[in-house]
């Protein structure tokens, strides 16, 4: 069910993984996209959308013209809002596989500086005050996927009811309904592509040196 080669992080240009079976570390060349720098900054593009898509409302409600499903919830905007979630709960796991696994195919074994580097740069530090697993940790690994996991399973729910909305007015919350196809996208890239559990309890066996490498 789950990745035998996980992403780690970054070291020296490379992206580093770990071989859940054979107990290694292994590197490839990173995609161009990879940086885990600017990646710091990622929540400025969120909001950056977010402010467009209320920017466009605001606009849409200034002059009507432009309001392509005339204030009022129809067929067309059902059809609309399909093809946003589609796109945006398929489009963002595809980007994040081509970001964090695109040489995945080609990797070689690594150095275990190598893996401590990508361990220690990785950002999922930058939510605490020290680079150490601890129970609170892995409680917060926890609740951060269970709570994207049920939020989706949510969206699905809030997605089907929109069906009964066809002729009532178009407000603000068509805002947030747009964004509900991110989170099967995001579900899926905690649980499959960057499972910060599994990545907890691997750097948890390296601090305690449980892992037996080969």
């Amino acid at each position: 069910m789950f990745r035998k080669i996980i992403y780690i992080g970054e070291f020296n240009n490379q992206a580093i993984y770990f071989d859940t079976e054979e107990q290694v570390p292994l590197a490839a060349s990173k995609s161009s996209l990879l940086n885990t720098q600017n990646s710091k900054h990622s929540w400025k593009y969120i909001v950056c959308i977010i402010l467009i898509l209320i920017l466009i409302r605001i606009m849409c409600r200034i002059f009507p013209i432009l309001d392509p499903f005339h204030e009022k919830y129809s067929v067309a905007t059902i059809v609309y809002l399909i093809i946003v979630w589609v796109g945006a709960g398929v489009g963002f796991p595809i980007i994040m596989e081509k970001i964090l696994y695109k040489n995945i195919k080609f990797v070689t074994p690594t150095t275990k500086q190598a893996f401590r580097g990508a361990v220690y740069g990785n950002n999922i530090w930058n939510n605490f005050s020290n680079k150490k697993i601890t129970k609170s940790k892995k409680i917060w690994a926890w609740l951060v996927t269970l709570c994207i996991v049920f939020f989706s399973l949510a969206s699905l729910i809030v997605g089907a009811l929109v069906f009964n909305m066809i002729g009532k007015t178009i407000g603000s919350e068509i805002i947030a309904i747009s964004l509900l196809g991110l989170l099967p996208g995001m579900s899926v890239f905690l649980l499959w592509q960057n499972n910060i559990i599994r990545w907890m309890r691997i750097v948890e066996n390296y601090q305690k040196r449980k892992i037996k490498w080969n």
